[in-house]
């Protein structure tokens, strides 16, 4: 059985990036029929002034491959032994969720991040939706936290979930995935919604177009046609 090593890697600190000014007055961090005038009003400035607020976050993981498995190893492998040996290892582990895209499916993901780095997360909950806010670090590395505690905290927030792309194995032609589950009040079957829905919105070309227009056009983005028209994903 290939050997997983954790040893030898510095912890690794990340912030998120600038926050584009979006406009997310209407964007509600929760919505209720009660709450919704209210926390429009409060969202309104959200991000507005995210260009100057900024955090720093002590990844749960490495950044690289080769610091979390034997990669001379592991690229002995054929492709679907190596798929085993990376789902296997982490199948009992109630914070990590692993899979593997195919090498297209991720370029369209890197080109489609490069300008539109931010999105929105609809969970449905008893009382209606909670908003969690997505950011591309790069494109290998991808930040979500909540809506409303990023609006209260700022630079003080942290992740509640981490998304790693490692594409040291592109000679496979596979990528391997990582999220990373930070605040255990994310279940694991919410972190697979989330996995599944930042791989839909950034690429399906059905689904991207409304992440181009909450990044580049975000005054006309819609949030209720978004959550009527998508209400089946959350």
């Amino acid at each position: 059985m290939m050997r997983f090593d954790h040893a030898g890697w510095k912890n690794e600190s990340v912030k998120f990036r600038s926050a584009a000014p979006l406009c997310m007055s209407n964007i509600p961090a929760a919505v209720t029929k009660r709450a919704q005038r209210e926390e429009r009003r409060k969202l309104n400035n959200m991000l507005m002034c995210g260009g100057r607020k900024r955090f720093y976050f002590s990844l749960p993981s490495s950044r690289e491959l080769k610091n979390i498995v034997k990669l001379p190893l592991l690229e002995r492998e054929d492709k679907q032994k190596i798929i085993h040996i990376w789902k296997e290892r982490y199948q009992n582990d109630k914070y990590v969720v692993v899979d593997h895209i195919n090498i297209g499916k991720y370029e369209q993901i890197k080109n489609n991040c490069k300008n539109n780095s931010h999105f929105i997360i609809p969970q449905r909950n008893q009382n209606g939706y909670t908003n969690f806010y997505s950011q591309f670090i790069d494109h290998k590395l991808l930040f979500i936290t909540a809506l409303e505690e990023y609006n209260k905290l700022r630079a003080n927030s942290t992740p509640y979930v981490t998304l790693h792309f490692f594409d040291e194995l592109k000679s496979k032609e596979i990528i391997l995935t990582k999220l990373n589950i930070v605040n255990n009040v994310i279940t694991k079957n919410q972190a697979i919604k989330f996995y599944n829905y930042i791989l839909s919105f950034y690429s399906d070309g059905n689904y991207f177009p409304y992440v181009s227009k909450f990044n580049n056009d975000s005054r006309n983005f819609h949030y209720d046609v978004f959550i009527d028209k998508f209400k089946h994903m959350f």
